[in-house]
């Protein structure tokens, strides 16, 4: 026994020193790219904690915080399931397809696949536009004793207005992974992470509203977290 694990040591020396070699490279590269995706996920956590202690807002003066929380992690729930067909395929192809072009040293054609897959997420974003479009409809129908006249109106108010997020998150998700493909992945992280900051603080100012020198800004109330949201989207 004690011949064969020396063997065996010896024989996986030089792998185990090549796994070695390579790791801080693989950490640099995937814990950034983690920690991105991460950030990216959180925008709509940040709604339902957001939205969730609102108890009051004059557009819906029946709503109570319960409604507005089941309303928004309905209508979110089924955002990020369509959504992910994007973002798992057609965005993520273009990290393959450029990191094979950029390690075949062609950039050229890295940057031809790039526009390509802004093409076709654009275009698989159409469908799903008309899927979230109906949101409240499959709530409804899905979850009839559960989803009330007003709980369909706030998910319907909160689907329809993230459809204008949409094409923004897909460039953003494109441009991540283009970026991820070439090595870069700093960038994406700072950018990340400072929009989920950023999204934090926009919405407590476009939710609750930010009393500054007499004057309230802010305060949309229900409406506010799209607003919040999609500026940090933009930053694609």
């Amino acid at each position: 026994v004690a011949i064969s694990a020396h063997a065996w040591a010896a024989v996986t020396a030089p792998l185990r020193a090549r796994m070695r070699a390579e790791l801080p490279t693989w950490v640099a590269l995937a814990a950034p790219s983690a920690i991105t995706i991460m950030a990216n996920c959180a925008a709509g956590l940040t709604d339902v904690s957001v939205l969730g202690h609102l108890d009051r807002d004059p557009r819906h003066p029946n709503a109570t915080s319960t409604e507005f929380l089941s309303a928004v992690s309905l209508a979110t729930s089924c955002i990020f399931a369509m959504n992910v067909f994007i973002f798992a395929g057609f965005a993520n192809a273009i990290s393959v397809l450029c990191s094979q072009a950029f390690g075949a040293g062609n950039p050229r054609r890295a940057v031809r696949f790039f526009y390509a897959g802004i093409v076709l997420s654009l275009c698989a974003a159409v469908p799903i536009a008309a899927g979230q479009f109906f949101i409240p409809e499959l709530m409804r129908a899905l979850l009839p004793r559960n989803t009330t006249p007003l709980r369909n109106t706030l998910i319907r108010e909160f689907s329809h207005l993230f459809l204008f997020r949409l094409p923004i998150w897909t460039v953003d998700c494109c441009v991540i992974q283009f970026l991820r493909s070439a090595n870069v992945v700093t960038f994406p992280l700072i950018v990340g992470v400072g929009g989920v900051l950023f999204n934090v603080g926009a919405n407590v100012v476009f939710v609750y509203g930010l009393d500054i020198g007499g004057g309230v800004v802010g305060g949309f109330g229900f409406a506010g977290s799209f607003r919040a949201v999609a500026l940090p989207a933009a930053r694609g």
